[in-house]
């Protein structure tokens, strides 16, 4: 099989990048859109939740002309954002199986077309409190519905088996450069347009992203047929329901190194929970940590520029590319001390030290998702990996929300006293849970994943009695490129 890519799969997979883009992750910058959402002057945000506050309300530094809005706006906010997202990640595993089944093009325009109808939904509900229901509504599906649409490079990744971290990072990317629409709208809105009739433009543009997807992603015939020519095995799903989706995926791993796989499993959990613990509560964290001056103004407007450029520009030629030449091993062992310096650096009330671990959290985030993504291709046949990347995504999406509902429970058993405290202690036992996890996973994984080397069979095959294919998993003997060794190994 012939593993060189043609140019012009490379300038598809571009063209599939710019639909993801525009519809993969347009809320999960939420930081960044608060302003014109909460403020209550009609030229600057939209007054949401502006019913909770019992005057004008003092003004928060969220901007340099500070925001009209008061403290409970900005709670209710954060628990919108944090719900929302955990939604998006607990609905992964209905998204993934979809993936399957249906295949990459089909199921990324439905996400598309869904992302559309949400951010619509949105813009109803903007300006009437009674119609809050629809912003928490349409919130919610967007951010769920833009997952599907996040997996659009994905159905490339047997296109290019050489460079198949670099294309996991592609995955992740356009979700960080979606993210960046918050600066555009911020833009728009600086330029006169209403706040209510920025999520009309975000909504055609989804519409348009549906249509450009129709027309690059991968068709479900296309994917099997590749896959199947990668790795002899079948990349047709035969689960009818997400049940039987996961009871084979679970077979998989049973049959392979389940303790490792489970150690992994908690792994992808733990670290999530300290991610999305942190972004959710990152504005709060900044007007405690730096009350004074417009410091954390210019971080939270630096937010989504950071994940947007970072997810754009280095995160494939950085990440997927040191994740194809060192191996998933060593990328733990770089991804884990990446964690350990955002900890360190959280609790510290400068503007330098918040910048630095604003581009360690979103690099690092970054760094475990490509992980994770590669991890389920080289664990569970082709059949079977949307299935396996959304069910680690859900269940790391359902502790995260119970982590976020719990965090004031959590704090006061820590012994927090302080508002500060409050936000910075979970985080912190969670960050530590996820190092010791991550720490005993880079020593318990084999350097190439844990794949047998001595495996004839390619792909993590599942017989006609239901039962692995002779413990086989992932590639199989494929070119050590492909398995993420590092070169020259």
């Amino acid at each position: 099989m012939e593993l060189d890519v043609p140019l012009r799969t490379w300038g598809r997979i571009g063209v599939a990048f710019v639909g993801a883009v525009l519809s993969s992750s347009l809320l999960q910058s939420f930081p960044t859109f608060e302003p014109i959402l909460l403020d209550r002057r009609p030229a600057r945000g939209a007054g949401l939740f502006s019913e909770l506050c019992n005057s004008t309300g003092p003004s928060l530094p969220l901007n340099d002309t500070r925001l009209d809005a008061c403290q409970p706006q900005l709670d209710e906010a954060t628990q919108l954002y944090s719900i929302s997202l955990g939604l998006s990640v607990a609905t992964s595993l209905l998204t993934g199986w979809l993936y399957d089944v249906m295949g990459p093009r089909a199921s990324v325009v439905l996400g598309a077309l869904l992302t559309s109808a949400g951010l619509a939904s949105l813009t109803l509900g903007l300006g009437d409190p009674g119609g809050n229901w629809l912003v928490w509504a349409g919130s919610s599906f967007a951010d769920c519905a833009g997952s599907m649409v996040s997996m659009a490079m994905f159905g490339f990744i047997w296109h290019v088996p050489r460079h198949q971290a670099m294309l996991t990072a592609l995955v992740a990317s356009a979700t960080g450069l979606s993210s960046y629409m918050a600066v555009a709208a911020n833009w728009l809105v600086s330029l006169g347009m209403r706040p209510r009739n920025v999520w009309l433009v975000f909504a055609a543009g989804a519409l348009l992203s549906a249509g450009i997807l129709a027309l690059s992603a991968v068709s479900r015939a296309e994917l099997h047929e590749r896959a199947t020519a990668i790795t002899g095995v079948s990349s047709k799903s035969t689960a009818a329901s997400v049940p039987a989706a996961v009871r084979d995926v679970l077979r998989v791993w049973r049959g392979s190194s389940p303790a490792v796989l489970w150690l992994f499993f908690a792994y992808t959990c733990a670290t999530y929970v300290m991610f999305g613990s942190w972004s959710a509560n990152y504005v709060s964290l900044l007007n405690a940590l730096l009350p004074k001056g417009d410091d954390a103004a210019r971080l939270v407007a630096a937010f989504a520029l950071v994940s947007g450029l970072l997810g754009a520009l280095t995160h494939p030629l950085l990440t997927g590319y040191l994740f194809d030449r060192i191996g998933i091993r060593l990328f733990l062992l770089v991804t884990n001390l990446g964690m350990l310096a955002l900890l360190t650096l959280m609790p510290i009330p400068s503007y330098a030290a918040q910048l630095a671990a604003l581009v360690l959290g979103v690099q690092t985030t970054y760094a475990w998702a490509v992980c994770v993504m590669n991890w389920a291709v080289a664990i569970v046949p082709p059949s079977l990996v949307g299935t396996c990347v959304g069910l680690m995504f859900a269940a790391a999406g359902l502790l995260q929300m119970a982590a976020v509902a719990c965090q004031d429970q959590v704090a006061r058993a820590l012994g927090a006293r302080t508002k500060l405290q409050t936000i910075i202690r979970p985080i912190m036992l969670y960050g530590s849970v996820a190092l010791l996890l991550g720490a005993a996973v880079s020593a318990a994984t084999a350097r190439r994943m844990p794949l047998r080397p001595d495996s004839a069979k390619p792909g993590g095959a599942i017989n006609a009695e239901g039962e692995p294919d002779d413990g086989c998993l992932g590639a199989g003997r494929l070119d050590q490129a492909l398995l993420g060794e590092p070169a020259g190994s």
